[in-house]
């Protein structure tokens, strides 16, 4: 709602993107900047990268149990060192694994795609960590989760089902 959703930065007012801004200020998968704002003519560097997705894929809860070693060019003691380590100990990362991340590196749309998508997979498939084969989830593989999700449903309908029956 775009009436709703504006004036919550310095720098959004009512353009565009304001709503999407907005509200993703609300449900606190950005922050901004300490001066009070969000630079949304700025390019997102790796770790602000990060943190969106870590918040805005359902991770966040994560977060404060996070406390791992991570590269050897970043600081686990830094703003994003607990994203990074939740992305990193979910498999959503496909970059720096050689050692080092460049945490202030720009990231490319590419990039942020695939981290979402990581994301996506591990939430969907309800797994701990995104793993390659689920890059190619066709075939037997496909059969195989749908067959899962087939089996938790029917566990989940027969459950409902003893509920209602104790009522």
């Amino acid at each position: 709602d775009a009436d709703q959703y504006k004036d919550c930065f310095k720098d959004v007012a009512d353009e565009w993107f304001a709503p999407y801004v907005c509200y993703a200020k609300e449900v606190e998968w950005v922050k901004g900047y300490e001066d009070g704002n969000f630079g949304p003519g700025k390019p997102v560097n790796k770790v602000e990268s990060v943190k969106m997705i870590i918040n805005s894929q359902g991770f966040g809860d994560e977060v404060k149990d996070c406390k791992e070693d991570l590269f050897e060019d970043t600081d686990s003691g830094e703003w994003y060192g607990e994203y990074l380590c939740v992305a990193l100990k979910r498999g959503l990362l496909e970059e720096g694994l050689d050692g080092e991340y460049l945490p202030g590196k720009d990231i490319v749309r590419s990039q942020v795609s695939e981290n979402i998508y990581r994301a996506i997979m591990v939430m969907k498939l309800k797994k701990e960590q995104f793993k390659d084969e689920y890059k190619e989830m066709k075939g037997d593989a496909l059969e195989a989760f749908k067959a899962e999700k087939d089996a938790l449903k029917a566990e989940i309908d027969a459950f409902k089902a003893e509920l209602d029956q104790m009522k």
